[in-house]
């Protein structure tokens, strides 16, 4: 379902979860910062790897995670769903949701 890469991420996301429950009483707060540093760990990860033609998109430059039933675009790389998931953490923080 997913690769080694998208593991490194959740190791970065759980380390920004602590980090920040250590210093901060908010939930939205908590988890926006640990959104983040996946996305973060994922983006440095595909922007320092040379070996892949197009690292943004490529599944094999980072982390990815693989979702049956969507065709061609089966592999969806951690930093969209991390996108994704920061806006769903902004519109609970505004009440919209």
């Amino acid at each position: 379902m997913f690769n080694f890469n998208a593991l490194f991420c959740c190791i970065g996301g759980l380390a920004g979860l602590f980090i920040t429950l250590k210093f901060s009483d908010s939930r939205v707060l908590v988890l926006a910062v640990a959104i983040a540093s996946t996305m973060l760990i994922d983006l440095i990860m595909r922007l320092t790897n040379h070996e892949v033609s197009a690292p943004l998109l490529d599944p094999e430059a980072g982390g990815y995670i693989k979702i049956p039933g969507l065709g061609e675009f089966k592999f969806v790389p951690v930093w969209i769903i991390c996108i994704s998931l920061l806006i769903l953490v902004g519109l609970m923080y505004f009440e919209v949701v």
